[in-house]
């Protein structure tokens, strides 16, 4: 199952548990912030595609399946609603509902509130309805550096990707991940970069890469997943204790490498 399989959401973290399902909506075309945080309100991201609005709180729990999500939860998701003015606000969890969690829920829909819940079978079908992923067309001079960079990991076992601003650095480095993955079937990716604020935004820019089938997970001070399949996007200086381990990624990619 990919993105969403249960032994994987045992392993990996709340925050990690928001980004994939970021990485669903926007999958299904949405434009996605995340919005948790202190006075979030109840939401944790604003999803918003031609003109609809939903705001998704999402529940990440530790052996899922054993506890339940409470009734309160309705409570916040009515106020969130309100708050982010939005069509429908929904709750996500790898987890279920309680009994009087979906009592609550029916009182709200049956008045035409919409609110919903999205538990892990929801996001398993979610997955696999999910549109195909588009093709990409590099531009003329980013393909030749594609081209490039691949003939020298093959000859030389390293390569050296210099744009400027703008040109699409990232745009390059997704193209090559995606030849690894589909291409040659590698099973590990490591892209590092030297400060935690801009690994989550590499994280985001790739996934328009990856089909739901292969995993991706960010490790910082305060995400330490166990599985490293897929994509793994790390600060330099995390990374360094699984090094010491028997990880050997297919592809290392150093974003930002002058520093």
């Amino acid at each position: 199952m990919g993105v969403f399989d249960p032994d994987r959401l045992e392993n990996i973290s709340p925050d990690e548990f928001r980004r994939s399902v970021q990485r669903l909506m926007l999958g299904y075309g949405y434009e996605v912030f995340s919005v948790d945080g202190p006075n979030d309100h109840g939401g944790d991201l604003f999803c918003e595609k031609e003109g609809e609005v939903f705001v998704l709180q999402t529940k990440w729990k530790k052996r899922g399946q054993d506890k339940p999500i409470s009734h309160g939860i309705v409570d916040e998701l009515f106020k969130a609603r309100n708050y982010y003015n939005a069509h429908a606000a929904i709750a996500v969890t790898n987890s279920k509902f309680s009994a009087k969690a979906l009592k609550e829920l029916k009182k709200h829909t049956d008045r035409g509130i919409k609110l919903d819940f999205w538990d892990i079978d929801t996001l398993q079908h979610l997955l696999l309805d999910a549109p195909p992923k588009k093709d990409f067309l590099l531009h003329k001079y980013q393909n030749k550096a594609k081209t490039k960079i691949l003939e020298d990991l093959s000859e030389r076992k390293r390569a050296l990707l210099y744009f400027a601003t703008g040109l699409g650095k990232t745009f390059v480095a997704g193209s090559v991940i995606q030849e690894f993955i589909n291409a040659r079937g590698a099973k590990h990716i490591l892209v590092l970069a030297h400060m935690t604020d801009l690994i989550e935004q590499l994280q985001r820019s790739l996934w328009e890469f990856l089909d739901f089938s292969t995993d991706s997970q960010l490790i910082d001070s305060s995400n330490k997943p166990s599985d490293l399949n897929g994509l793994t996007v790390s600060t330099n200086l995390s990374i360094l204790p699984i090094l010491m381990t028997d990880y050997r990624p297919d592809l290392v990619i150093f974003d930002e490498c002058h520093h």
